[in-house]
């Protein structure tokens, strides 16, 4: 399943960060199932350092084998999946009332400016932290060319 969208590539830093903020709204599909509100859901902070991004995500009520974190074509993606459980029912065997979401996740963060092989996650109390190495890009090379002929 691939449901990237493809990106405009920029100069400007700015329009880089606008870029990869647009796909916290624009990659999210699949919602959860029934009355909560799927913008509650996977709220995301990036933050800057010196050498790498930290993407904090909470993701409340999930396990951390029930999320899925792959680097794709410059493209970070979480997904994750929460399966129905049996709850409170009447004597009918029928939800008295039900407002926890189940369903399947997924956001994509487009980060072309990182090391892949350096990425790292941790998930504890329902916030999953991904920190992603910034990748040094090289200086271009000045050279003269040779005229032939």
């Amino acid at each position: 399943m691939n449901e990237l969208s493809l990106r405009r590539r920029h100069s400007n830093p700015i329009s880089l960060w606008e870029d990869f903020f647009d796909d916290f709204d624009k990659n999210f599909f699949s919602p959860f199932v029934g009355s909560a509100s799927t913008s509650n859901f996977l709220k995301t902070d990036i933050e800057e350092t010196d050498t790498s991004y930290i993407i904090t995500m909470d993701i409340p009520g999930m396990d951390k084998d029930s999320i899925n974190i792959d680097y794709e074509n410059n493209y970070l993606i979480v997904s994750g999946e929460r399966k129905s459980e049996s709850g409170d029912k009447d004597d009918k065997g029928n939800y008295i009332r039900q407002e926890r979401s189940y369903g399947s996740f997924r956001r994509s963060f487009y980060c072309e400016t990182i090391k892949p092989e350096d990425i790292k996650a941790n998930f504890k109390n329902g916030v999953l932290t991904i920190t992603l190495s910034k990748n040094t890009p090289e200086e271009p090379k000045a050279h003269r060319i040779a005229i032939e002929g």
